[in-house]
């Protein structure tokens, strides 16, 4: 139980650790040039953990970490629709 909840947690930290490094480019792009290469190296190797870990646990413990990867995700697009909508609630007054 306690190894299915740190695989669980791991899956969190990378599924967020993958789109922080995506937002990179965004937020850097006014200098894309010369952040294009650490920032596509940082997301190649969080997607290649990623996939290291997924090929590697089994059974209880994949499943807890798939999980924990989309309950992030989930979560992130979540509250991004959340903070849009109240950003258009609140203008409007």
């Amino acid at each position: 139980m306690m190894l299915e909840v740190l695989c669980f947690l791991l899956g969190v930290h990378l599924s967020m650790m993958l789109i922080a490094s995506c937002y990179g480019l965004i937020d850097l792009w006014y200098r894309i040039a010369d952040f294009i290469f650490p920032i596509l190296v940082r997301i190649l190797v969080v997607a290649a953990l990623n996939t290291i870990f997924i090929l590697w646990l089994q059974g209880t413990n994949q499943i807890a970490f798939i999980s924990g990867q989309l309950f992030f995700l989930v979560f992130h697009i979540v509250i991004f629709w959340i903070g849009r909508i109240l950003v258009i609630f609140l203008t409007r007054q």
